[in-house]
């Protein structure tokens, strides 16, 4: 029988106690990683760092990143059943006596091994009171009092304007 086995994540995700900057100097300096490989790490997916280690050695790595501001994730392999089929490595026992883990916001998070798509996070049903919301005032409408109102007619400024016989005018081209 082998022994338990894990992969050491990480997604960009950096102590509150570190900048963004000296976690990226420090890391490419202790594992000495080139530019492409730096901004690879930092893209904010998920990347094994260190792949099928024992527990120990898992730690160790989470230590060292730690240390240089960076937090990882240890996840577990997971075995394969004797239907060939992947099951984690994680008892329920295991999973019902941990509790979750609460972070600075109040967000918790589900215990490992726990499935994802059993827990609801919705929170309660919420519906909106819209009985005193209305389109128009009063109790007789039709849907003409929903209508825009008519663009109002331009106004004209007609005082530069003078009315002139028709005769005068004629008498002035004439001459």
């Amino acid at each position: 029988m082998t022994a338990d086995r894990y992969n050491v994540i990480f997604s960009g995700q950096i102590s509150p106690t570190t900048t963004r900057e000296s976690a990226r100097r420090d890391i490419k300096e202790t594992f000495k990683l080139g530019d492409a490989q730096l901004d690879n790490l930092f893209s904010g997916q998920r990347i094994v760092v260190k792949r099928e280690v024992s527990l120990e050695m898992a730690k160790r790595y989470q230590s060292t990143f730690s240390n240089l501001g960076a937090l990882t994730l240890i996840e577990p392999l997971r075995k394969a059943s004797a239907t060939g089929l992947p099951t984690s490595t994680v008892t329920e026992s295991e999973t019902t006596s941990r509790s979750p883990i609460v972070n600075d916001g109040g967000l918790t998070l589900a215990p490992i091994g726990s499935p994802l798509d059993e827990i609801d996070d919705r929170g309660p049903p919420q519906t909106p009171n819209t009985a005193s919301l209305s389109l128009v005032s009063g109790p007789e409408w039709s849907l003409q009092d929903c209508e825009p109102p008519a663009p109002k007619p331009p106004e004209l400024n007609i005082n530069h304007l003078k009315l002139v016989q028709i005769d005068e005018v004629e008498t002035e081209r004439t001459d």
